[in-house]
């Protein structure tokens, strides 16, 4: 369930909840208004070395106040076959007048090789509140200190707050995000502007680009040395309208994968929803397989 895990918090994209300095360089083109009557549809692909590992897709609704997300991706190819792996995962909360994201219900479901894994979260007091886990923090993992938590968000909320700074021209800060089980801190610094190529990707033009790092800060496998769970991963992050006329987002991203090298996330594929929502089974095919 760990090497399925890190391959989805690579997909959440991590950002950050804490805005950075407004930008001088050159912004990446937006709408002039973050707001999104139908939510956006994005489908990636996550490779290392040109092989295929998971797919995910992603439903992203901006509203003036408030926000919807959410996230289906299973395990493909080679790693299918050793491991089948899938998640669905959903948020909303609201964003108030000084552009802040808060979090309202949180929930996870996930499953591999035919075993359930599941996290559901609502948020108080500017901190997350556990409502349900399973299988228990204490099988796979060290409990988190309660100093860990306060300002931790969600990874799908964190993108919510990605989207508003990019439209910006700046990358985010620093976060708290807490998924139920670990706490990781995530920064994203430097606003520089690149002219990506198409490549294999169905994006090309100009993207905000943003170095990013995660440390974990708790909840270490028991089952590994902390040291090793501790070491910052580097990358880099691009954002931009995936397509004419929605917000910025996601649209590829470079993750250390340590001795294997780096994975690659691409997107494939980008649209508007048909219909309202990011919830029920839907948009992006339902529950895990």
């Amino acid at each position: 369930m760990a090497a399925l895990r890190t391959v989805l918090a690579a997909l959440l994209w991590g950002c950050a909840a804490r805005a950075a300095e407004p930008a001088t360089q050159p912004t990446v083109p937006h709408p002039t208004a973050p707001a999104a009557l139908l939510p956006e549809i994005l489908h990636y692909t996550i490779s290392l070395h040109g092989i295929a590992l998971l797919e995910g897709s992603f439903c992203f609704g901006l509203g003036a106040a408030s926000y919807e997300a959410g996230l289906t991706a299973h395990t493909v190819g080679l790693v299918d076959l050793l491991v089948h792996g899938s998640s669905v995962l959903h948020v909303d909360g609201t964003i108030d007048p000084a552009g802040a994201v808060h979090p309202r219900a949180y929930a996870e479901h996930s499953r591999l090789s035919g075993e359930d894994y599941g996290v559901a979260m609502g948020f108080a007091d500017g901190r997350p509140v556990l409502r349900d886990q399973h299988p228990p923090q204490e099988r796979y993992r060290l409990p988190i200190p309660d100093d860990a938590l306060p300002g931790a968000i969600d990874g799908l909320s964190a993108v919510a707050v990605q989207s508003l700074a990019a439209a910006q021209g700046r990358c985010p800060g620093d976060v708290r995000l807490y998924d139920g089980r670990q706490v990781r801190l995530l920064s994203m610094r430097g606003e520089t502007v690149d002219t990506l190529d198409r490549g294999r990707s169905a994006f090309a033009g100009r993207a905000l680009r943003c170095e990013t790092s995660s440390t974990m800060l708790a909840g270490y496998l028991k089952s590994s040395p902390v040291d090793g769970q501790s070491r910052p991963r580097r990358g880099r992050l691009w954002l931009a309208p995936a397509r004419p006329g929605g917000p910025p987002l996601p649209v590829r991203k470079a993750i250390d994968a340590d001795a294997f090298g780096d994975a690659v996330i691409r997107l494939d594929a980008a649209s508007q929803a048909l219909a309202p929502g990011c919830g029920g089974e839907g948009w992006a095919g339902g529950k895990p397989r």
